[in-house]
């Protein structure tokens, strides 16, 4: 394999600066008629070919936006976040901005490790509660946005959110009007943030009915649907549980499979609720009653704002949450069965 031919060589061999062959290429600036000639040939005897990197060496604008996962299970298996990412290009589009996907557990330190010559700035899908996150973003070498909240100095970091705290608390509640005094919570992987707010607001509506918290009844794992969630199973079977609070589409719908697995149906015998709900929802059967998070405007949101950081429209740290919609519909109902384990 020949040796690639870089704008560095044609520089050299031009005998101009790497920012004179940069001008001429983008013809950003006027460059004398002999200089541009000189340029020019030595394109055509090197073979140069104009890249992406070459072209933005000297504005030092890539041109790029990054979105981080955690997982690629996640972007697999979760609808939500394929709705994000939708969202986000539809508002990139028509923008000088294309998108780049990367996925990695350690989001932060994966974004770090990378150079600033890669991406302009990066948006992180669902931020991860461990100490060093907060710090890596704060210090990072690029404007950065979260979807979702941070654990630590949320003051000093850009973010878009719901307020799931909130969310949860409220359909606990609804749950527990209706009659539910065991309901277990299905809250997502238990490195999000958002799966501890989920927590925290299904135990503050627990406590104003004087209920206490109960650890097995909460299981924080991965997203994705399965025909029969064994802990779902047992909570029913072994605990009593009528209702089930599911973080996402995937989680709510696996529940109610699970409860016509075992010979019961919703809402009949157990009620199930979506916290976190797509298009999907309203169209199983029975259709889950759940909270719309406006992914839509979450995705647009965070990808306006980290345009506006880049081109440096907005310097300060802020945070917006977004508003959500409650749809009740045919998966809850009155408790009926006995819930003497709450």
């Amino acid at each position: 394999m020949g040796k690639v031919i870089t704008i560095k060589d044609v520089a050299a061999k031009a005998n101009v600066s790497i920012s004179t062959v940069s001008y001429v290429i983008n013809n950003k600036q006027k460059i004398g008629e002999d200089v541009t000639q000189r340029v020019m040939r030595a394109i055509d005897e090197l073979g140069y070919r104009p890249n992406r990197a070459a072209r933005n060496l000297v504005s030092n604008c890539c041109e790029q936006i990054g979105i981080y996962a955690a997982s690629l299970e996640s972007l697999r298996s979760s609808i939500l976040f394929n709705e994000l990412i939708a969202s986000i290009l539809e508002e990139i589009a028509g923008t000088k901005y294309n998108l780049v996907i990367k996925v990695s557990e350690n989001q932060a330190g994966f974004l770090m490790s990378h150079p600033s010559s890669e991406v302009d700035g990066a948006i992180l899908l669902c931020p991860t509660n461990d100490e060093a996150f907060s710090d890596q973003i704060i210090h990072s070498a690029i404007p950065v946005v979260l979807i979702g909240r941070p654990e630590k100095n949320a003051d000093l970091i850009n973010f878009i959110d719901n307020d799931n705290v909130a969310i949860s608390y409220h359909m606990t509640k609804h749950l527990l009007q209706l009659g539910h005094t065991n309901i277990v919570l299905l809250a997502g992987p238990k490195n999000y943030t958002v799966s501890m707010d989920r927590m925290r607001g299904y135990k503050m509506a627990l406590n104003e009915h004087q209920l206490a918290l109960s650890s097995e009844k909460i299981l924080f794992g991965d997203y994705g649907i399965v025909d029969d969630l064994a802990f779902v199973r047992g909570m029913i079977q072994n605990e009593g549980a009528t209702a089930i609070l599911a973080a996402d589409d995937t989680l709510a719908v696996s529940a109610v499979n699970t409860v016509f697995s075992i010979g019961l149906s919703v809402p009949n015998d157990v009620s199930v609720i979506c916290l976190s709900e797509t298009y999907f929802s309203q169209h199983y059967r029975p259709k889950i009653t759940g909270v719309y998070p406006n992914t839509n405007e979450l995705g647009k949101k965070a990808a306006r704002k980290l345009i506006n950081l880049i081109d440096k429209r907005l310097i300060r740290a802020s945070n917006s949450i977004i508003e959500y919609t409650v749809n009740i519909r045919e998966s809850c109902a009155t408790a009926k069965r006995s819930s003497s384990k709450g």
